[in-house]
């Protein structure tokens, strides 16, 4: 991300988010053992959802959260990790929406 350009802060802010999504996925989870119910599942969960008071975190928040996790799945297509995309059709489309 820093040869693109992305400061410290962009970083360090994807690098938590990417530390939420292994610690409500499994770190030990092999990218290529990720389902769609997966992704699902931490697209809804109360950590991606609920700041720690309780409360609702804004939208932003929660699509910025789930952005992360899905330009690294993208990532990991590119570069042939794996063969697919796990994250469900319909959310990349805007069809589904989870709110």
């Amino acid at each position: 991300m820093e040869s693109n350009g992305n400061s410290r802060g962009t970083i360090a802010s994807y690098g938590a988010e990417l530390k939420l999504a292994q610690s409500e996925i499994g770190a030990e989870t092999p990218v290529a053992e990720i389902t769609p119910e997966m992704i699902t599942t931490y697209f809804e969960s109360p950590r991606v959802r609920l700041l720690r008071n309780g409360k609702p975190k804004s939208q932003l928040s929660i699509d910025k959260t789930r952005r992360v996790l899905r330009l690294a799945i993208d990532w990991a297509v590119r570069e042939n990790w794996i063969a697919t995309s796990p994250v469900p059709i319909l959310m990349l489309t805007g069809l589904l929406s989870l709110d």
